[in-house]
């Protein structure tokens, strides 16, 4: 039975044990944490920031499955479907945190409010207009 949030999880040392699990909601503030060197406390535990070492997807944990299972295609594509691209949530969640951060909004990390900014399209023109692909492919 699969979850009904994606997991992840929070490396901080060297042994295969020393990690925890975190909730995709808890991403943004796990990297407000991360960025100002404090604790972090998450529903599955806790961890000092400035020890973490990688933040990856925990598709197992995600999908609900036992250790020993070995998850395939049909698995990942369910997760997809139901959670969107795992691993760039967590790039997400840092951009998120850091432009709160930017425009003093810390208040709002982990909410899930929507920010325009960061959805508008990434190709833009140098006065700021978007560009359409009939225009990229015109000669000027």
């Amino acid at each position: 039975m699969m979850s009904k949030q994606s997991k992840f999880q929070v490396k901080y040392g060297q042994w295969s044990t020393d990690y925890i699990v975190v909730d995709g909601d808890e991403l943004e503030k796990l990297h407000y944490a991360k960025k100002i060197g404090a604790f972090f406390t998450g529903k599955y535990g806790d961890v000092d920031t400035t020890k973490i070492v990688s933040v990856r997807p925990d598709y197992k944990e995600t999908y609900g499955a036992m250790p020993e299972y070995q998850l395939v295609g049909e698995d990942y594509d369910e997760m997809y479907r139901e959670f969107g691209d795992i691993s760039a949530m967590i790039g997400e969640a840092k951009e998120r945190a850091e432009y709160l951060i930017q425009t003093n909004q810390k208040h709002l990390i982990g909410k899930g409010v929507k920010i325009p900014e960061l959805e508008r399209p990434k190709v833009e023109r140098r006065e700021g207009g978007v560009r359409s692909i009939g225009e990229m492919l015109t000669p000027e």
